[in-house]
């Protein structure tokens, strides 16, 4: 992907970026737990961050 394409279409920069600080661990919420470690809260958030963000990709498509 060249930077050409991902400026062509706004929503490949500005979703990214909004899921992302979001999802930030502690921000809207705390999965799995307040009691666990850094290192599985973060596998927990890029997960749903990139199950989210796959999703968006296939239902609105036209935009990416």
């Amino acid at each position: 992907m060249t930077l050409g394409k991902l400026i062509d279409k706004p929503a490949n920069i500005i979703v990214p970026v909004l899921l992302f600080i979001l999802l930030t661990p502690g921000l809207l919420f705390d999965l799995p737990g307040k009691k666990s470690e850094l290192w599985v809260k973060s596998l927990t958030h890029a997960s749903i961050f990139a199950a989210i963000y796959i999703v968006l990709n296939i239902v609105f498509s036209k935009y990416y």
